[in-house]
C-alpha cells in the first residue's frame, strides 16, 4: 500500500510541475501578447504547447487576442506568440520581445518577497519553489542569445528572445544596404532584393547579410535551385553556419533530391542533437528513399519525444505501409484521425491501404478527399484517374 502511495504522490508531482510549468509558459506568452496588443491594431495569437499547431487545442478569443492551449506532457516547454502587424519602431519590437523572459519573472517575485507567508506548509512551499524556479529556468533560457532556429509548425523559423534582441541592437548599427534590403523584404519586394542583394555579394563576398536575404527571397518565390546556388557561392566565400546545413536539407527535400537531402540534414543532426524537429524531416525523407526501417526508427525516437506530432505519425503510417504492416499503420492514421482530421497525408495513406487490398471504391473517396485538402503527394492526380477506371 505504501509503495502504490509512493507512486501516486509522485505522479501527482509530476503533474504539478507540468500545469506549473505550462503556467509559466502561459505569463511569457502574454508579457509578449500584451504589448503586442498596445502597439497594434490587428490580431495577436498566443499558442501554448505548440509552435503554431492549433489541432486539438482549447481556442479562446478575446477581442484581437486569440489564444491556442494545447497541453503536452511530453513538450510542455514551448510557446509562441505572434502578431499580425508588423510593428517598424525598434523600441516597440524590444519591449515586446522583453516583456515575455521578463514577465514570468515578474510574477514569481512576490512569491520570493513573501516566501514565508505564503508556504505555510510543505505543498505550498513546493508549490511555490517549483514556480520561482521554473520563471528563473525560463528567464535565462530564453535570454541567452542561443543562434539555434526554432522551426515552427508551418515551417517558419524563429529565434530565442535572446537572440532576437542581439539581433535588433546589430541591427541600430547596421549598414544603409542592410536597412534598405531589410525593409524590401518585409515588403515582400523579392525581386528587387534577389537584385540588390546579388549586386552586394558581387561588391564585398565576405558580408553575411545579403546571402540570407537573397536566399529567403529565392525561397519566397520558389526558386530553391537558385537558392541552393546562393549557398553554394557563400559556402565558397565565408563557410556555412550550422543552420545553414538544415535549410539546405530542406531545400533538397523540395526538389526531391533526397539522398542529398539526407546528407545535408543528417550533418545538421550531428551538430545540432538535441533538436527534435530534423527527425521527423530526416523521417520523411527516407521514407522517400524507401529506408522503411530506419524511417520507422527515426520516427518512433521523435514520436517518443513529441507524441503530439502528427505529420511524424502519418510518415511512420506511410513507411508501415510499404512494409505491409497495415495493422500498425491503421493504428497510427486513427491516432491522427482523432487529433489532426484535416491532415491530407492521412487521406493518402488511408486511400493507399484500401488500394492495396483491393477496395478501390474507399481508396477513391479517401484520394479524393486528400486533394480536396490540397495533398501535394506526387503521383495522387494519377491514382485518382486510374481508379475512376477500375470501379
Amino acid at each position: 500500500m505504501q509503495l502504490i502511495f509512493g507512486i501516486l504522490v509522485a505522479l501527482f508531482g509530476l503533474a504539478l510541475i507540468i500545469v506549473i510549468k505550462l503556467s509559466t509558459t502561459f505569463f511569457h506568452e502574454m508579457g509578449h501578447a500584451i504589448p503586442a496588443l498596445i502597439f497594434t491594431k490587428k490580431p495577436v495569437s498566443v499558442y501554448v504547447g505548440s509552435y503554431g499547431d492549433i489541432s486539438n487545442t482549447l481556442q479562446l478569443k478575446f477581442s484581437r487576442l486569440q489564444l491556442y492551449l494545447k497541453p503536452n506532457i511530453m513538450d510542455w516547454k514551448i510557446g509562441m506568440c505572434r502578431h499580425e502587424e508588423v510593428v517598424s519602431d525598434t523600441w516597440k519590437r524590444v519591449l515586446i520581445t522583453l516583456g515575455g523572459p521578463i514577465a514570468s519573472l515578474v510574477v514569481s517575485i512576490p512569491l520570493m518577497m513573501h516566501y514565508k507567508s505564503i508556504a505555510s506548509s510543505d505543498f505550498l512551499s513546493f508549490v511555490v519553489i517549483v514556480f520561482i524556479g521554473s520563471a528563473c529556468y525560463d528567464f535565462l533560457s530564453n535570454m541567452l542569445p542561443v543562434a539555434t532556429p526554432i522551426n515552427m509548425h508551418d515551417g517558419a523559423v524563429a529565434y530565442c528572445d535572446g537572440y532576437m534582441l542581439l539581433t535588433m541592437f546589430r541591427r541600430q548599427f547596421a549598414s544603409e544596404e542592410h536597412l534598405s534590403l531589410s525593409q524590401k523584404f518585409h515588403d515582400e519586394q523579392y525581386d528587387e532584393v534577389i537584385a540588390i542583394g546579388t549586386d552586394l555579394i558581387t561588391d564585398n563576398p565576405k558580408k553575411r547579410f545579403p546571402y540570407d536575404f537573397v536566399i529567403e527571397s529565392l525561397i519566397k518565390t520558389k526558386d530553391f535551385n537558385g537558392a541552393l546556388g546562393v549557398y553554394g557561392v557563400l559556402k565558397e566565400n565565408m563557410g556555412l553556419e550550422k543552420h545553414d546545413y538544415y535549410s539546405i536539407g530542406k531545400l533538397y527535400k523540395d526538389l526531391g533530391n533526397y539522398s542529398e537531402a539526407l546528407k545535408f540534414l543528417e550533418q545538421y543532426r550531428y551538430t545540432n542533437y538535441t533538436d527534435s524537429n530534423v527527425l521527423g524531416l530526416i523521417g520523411s525523407v527516407q521514407v522517400e528513399l524507401g529506408n522503411h526501417q530506419e524511417a520507422i526508427q527515426t520516427l518512433s525516437n521523435l514520436l517518443e519525444l513529441n507524441p503530439s506530432d502528427m505529420e511524424a505519425r502519418c510518415n511512420r503510417g506511410l513507411a508501415l505501409i510499404h512494409l505491409r504492416e497495415y495493422d500498425h499503420a491503421i493504428a497510427d492514421l486513427q491516432v491522427v484521425k482523432q487529433f489532426d482530421p484535416k491532415n491530407p497525408n492521412l487521406y493518402f495513406n488511408l486511400g493507399l491501404i484500401d488500394e492495396r487490398k483491393g477496395d478501390y471504391g474507399s481508396a477513391l473517396n479517401n484520394y479524393q478527399q486528400a486533394r480536396a485538402l490540397d495533398c501535394t503527394h506526387h503521383g495522387l492526380d494519377y491514382k485518382i484517374e486510374d481508379l475512376k477506371g477500375r470501379i
